[in-house]
């Protein structure tokens, strides 16, 4: 019964307005955290021969050699180019250099902060904090999958909250 309750919910939350579910939602609820860095002069084969199969990264920081970020490289990126020439190509001559990256903090709301980085020319940004650490990434997805994640945990939150159904009431039993 808790199952059914917590769907019907779940679909009440569906009509809710999006800015009513963004409320006080900020870059760090929706960001991958702690991207692997790229080495910017590894070959892109190189690199993702030691990315992991179930990695949940579709960017990358792209480092130079003192491990300053330098650039971006996007999965999309990586897809796009013909797989023969991965073991040529360095990792920070096909990143998106920082000039054409949207950077964001992880404290800054989150649906301004999607919307520049969909603006922008490439669809995943940094996610870098006050001291210049890059602590994220953040792709224009992400508003969505964050607001699966607040529908889903505003619905369980009243499903919990609601009371029960009343017990259905006594079968009369007629004695003969």
């Amino acid at each position: 019964m808790g199952g059914f309750i917590a769907f019907a919910a779940y679909r009440n939350l569906k009509s809710l307005p999006i800015y009513q579910l963004l409320d006080g939602a900020t870059v760090r609820e929706a960001m991958v955290p702690t991207p692997p860095p790229a080495a910017g002069w590894a070959t892109v084969s190189d690199f993702l021969a030691g990315v992991p199969a179930d990695c949940p990264h579709h960017a990358f920081p792209a480092l130079d050699e003192h491990g300053r970020v330098v650039g971006l490289l996007t999965a999309a990126a990586v897809r796009a180019t013909p797989r023969e020439t991965w073991s040529q190509l360095r990792v920070v001559d096909l990143a998106y250099p920082l000039d054409r990256i949207t950077v964001v903090a992880p404290d800054e709301p989150l649906l301004p902060a999607v919307q520049k980085i969909d603006g922008g020319d490439v669809r995943d940004g940094l996610v870098v904090a006050a001291d210049g650490t890059v602590v994220g990434t953040i792709g224009a997805s992400a508003l969505y999958h964050a607001l699966d994640r607040r529908r889903l945990r505003i619905a369980e939150e009243q499903a919990a909250t609601k009371a029960p159904p009343p017990p259905p009431p006594p079968v009369p039993t007629h004695h003969r």
